[in-house]
């Protein structure tokens, strides 16, 4: 009798510990998603990037989304041409092009947490990861951006995950093929997959040791592969000398970007952070989770060799696919330390869970909308219109539903923090007409180039007599004086 009533409790015991857990997920995942539902409503006004890849997506056709794209954009096919479906069923506004980011944001805590418990045993590990997944502002920012990154992301999860499921000895023949086909079409919708693909064929290579089920296995992402090349081939040439500049200038960097990932700008937070990952990295491999850290190494040193080659630009949000696997190696500190309870060891826990904590919550303004809507109302047919080059995304992705022949588009260059417009034979502004619109969606000094004098305000040899000012650009009419 007693130990009926023993096993009775012990399985009341586990229902009640289940459901717990069932409740503390959701309440994790509620959370992340309640933040990223918000910022998805705010719905900011598009940035530089965002309104040239969307003015793409409404000025092309779907053959032409696969080929080379306007003003110097870059982007996965497949991602364009789903978000082109979207926008002609619902229209253009921002909300529907940022849809697919959204819903992929959102969608990603479901394989994280399958990923986390294949490597985790610990309810409280995997739900500390779990939290910082959603809380990161990173990972929230990116989830309403209408860019590919989130999306990177999202499939850098599901790739580690499935190479931790595939048993190429247990699968079928057919199995392998499907499986296979898959991760080489992602490449169509994720580049960065490639790199994650790669490493995780020669992973499985080297701890399964099974060359003929491997080579069925592989034989469709080569055969993806193949094509894509064809189409990056296409495409490259355009972009070669362009990202090269940035190759030198920004993106050739060498280390893993901390205090970027988890927005923390304390020079001791990040190394507290860097010295975690070096001990997580040390844990996993003590742990025999061999093929989890070799995969995750690889992922890092081989986006940094491309980085070095000038392949792959190893900077900010084109390595935020590396997230989730840092975030991991974090976790593996957490289950380390949660082993021993001492109170040094929650001393140094406390630390962590501090120098993960964001300094700042950065997202690129933009208010070319709200420029657009007063420069749009306030415009007569006959006035001249001058844009200055940075704002010609925005301007076009804007102002397309509306015939304005009557533009200039003008490069700039500065001098002594003063912002200098070149036209013929180079005025700071220029004499086109007596009268124009100066449009611009980015800080361009206007505070340094507006001076007042009385109550004019002037620029040069013109006076203002309308404009809208913002810090994250301007739209000024400007009359020649007399």
């Amino acid at each position: 009798m007693d130990s009926i009533l023993t096993k009775c409790y012990i399985n009341s015991m586990e229902k009640q510990v289940k459901k717990n857990n069932i409740i503390i997920l959701g309440l994790i995942i509620c959370i992340g998603i309640f933040f990223r539902l918000i910022a998805f409503i705010q719905n900011p006004s598009f940035w530089f990037d965002e309104s040239a890849l969307a003015y793409n997506i409404i000025s092309l056709k779907y053959v032409d989304l696969f080929g080379i794209l306007h003003l110097q954009q870059v982007a996965p096919p497949l991602f364009l041409v789903f978000t082109k479906w979207i926008v002609s069923i619902f229209g253009t506004s921002e909300i529907f092009f940022r849809f697919i980011p959204f819903i992929f944001g959102c969608l990603a805590f479901i394989p994280f947490y399958f990923l986390l418990q294949n490597i985790f045993e610990k309810n409280s590990t995997i739900y500390f990861a779990m939290f910082l997944f959603a809380i990161n502002p990173k990972l929230i920012y990116y989830g309403i951006e209408f860019k590919p990154y989130i999306l990177d992301v999202f499939f850098a999860i599901v790739i580690l995950l499935a190479f931790e499921k595939i048993k190429l000895k247990e699968l079928h023949t057919k199995y392998l093929l499907l499986v296979g086909l898959g991760l080489g079409l992602i490449v169509w919708i994720s580049f960065p997959s490639l790199i994650l693909v790669f490493v995780g064929i020669v992973t499985i290579l080297i701890s399964q040791k099974s060359l003929k089920h491997w080579m069925i296995f592989i034989s469709p992402i080569i055969l993806n592969w193949i094509i894509f090349a064809v189409y990056y081939i296409n495409i490259s040439h355009m972009y070669k000398r362009f990202m090269t500049n940035f190759f030198y200038t920004e993106f050739n960097h060498i280390t893993i970007p901390v205090s970027y990932f988890f927005n923390n700008e304390i020079n001791f937070a990040n190394f507290v952070v860097y010295i975690a990952i070096c001990i997580g990295i040390l844990y996993m491999m003590i742990n025999k989770k061999r093929f989890e850290i070799a995969f995750i190494m690889w992922s890092f040193i081989i986006t940094i060799i491309l980085s070095q080659l000038h392949l792959y630009p190893a900077y900010e949000r084109f390595i935020l696919f590396l997230l989730p696997y840092t975030i991991i190696i974090i976790a593996t500190v957490f289950n380390f330390l949660t082993e021993t309870k001492t109170f040094q060891t929650r001393l140094v826990l406390v630390i962590i869970v501090f120098a993960l904590i964001p300094t700042s919550i950065t997202h690129k303004g933009s208010e070319a909308r709200e420029l657009t809507n007063y420069f749009v109302e306030n415009l007569n047919k006959e006035d001249f219109i001058v844009v200055d080059n940075l704002a010609l995304p925005d301007f076009l992705f804007y102002t397309n539903d509306i015939k304005m022949d009557n533009k200039i588009v003008v490069p700039f260059e500065k001098v002594n923090d003063r912002i200098l417009y070149k036209v013929g034979s180079g005025f700071n502004f220029p004499e086109i007409t007596d009268k124009f619109w100066f449009y611009s969606t980015r800080t361009m000094n206007f505070d340094k180039i507006i001076k007042k004098e009385g109550n004019i305000e002037k620029i040069k040899d013109y006076k203002i007599i309308n404009k809208m000012i913002t810090k994250n650009g301007g739209v000024m009419k400007l009359i020649k004086e007399q």
